[in-house]
């Protein structure tokens, strides 16, 4: 794999972007992208640590963390039992200022990968054959609603004592 970390934050890395024409994207293409925005959230979520404020904090960016490493490792697995071969992307960190920013950078990006999956999805309701990969991306699809709540959750909390 290619390894580019870079200042930019970006959400995306060098595949199609989610916002262009991903109905005639190929699946592989999608799941890379998909792919390369989670190993972003788990890495931005592993250096949030180092900034959480009190433990509280930092349980919650812990059981994040583990959720998306989770979600990551299952991903991959499924992309090279689909495709035979370990996804290639550019591993690009999100850039953060301060912890605030950084929750808000992660609350970007849970938004992104929650889109991610929903495209991914309606590709794969198409085939029937791919119910594993459709359960895989609805259970990670259900996870961001809850690592959103959560970290806007620390989002306020943070907003709220660091004013």
């Amino acid at each position: 794999m290619r390894e580019t970390a870079t200042s930019r934050g970006h959400y995306l890395t060098n595949t199609t972007d989610a916002t262009t024409n991903n109905e005639s994207a190929p699946l592989e293409q999608l799941m890379a992208a998909s792919l390369a925005n989670y190993w972003a959230a788990a890495d931005l979520y592993a250096r949030l640590l180092n900034f959480a404020p009190n433990d509280f904090h930092a349980e919650f960016l812990q059981y994040i963390l583990a959720d998306e490493t989770g979600f990551y490792n299952t991903l991959t697995d499924l992309y090279v039992s689909l495709f035979g071969t370990r996804p290639i992307f550019d591993r690009e960190q999100i850039a953060f200022t301060d912890y605030r920013d950084g929750l808000y950078k992660a609350i970007k990006a849970e938004l992104n990968m929650r889109r991610y999956d929903y495209e991914i999805l309606n590709y794969l309701s198409e085939d029937i054959s791919n119910l594993q990969a459709a359960n895989a991306y609805r259970l990670a699809a259900s996870g961001h609603n809850e690592h959103l709540s959560l970290i806007t959750m620390l989002y306020n909390l943070a907003t709220s004592v660091l004013r």
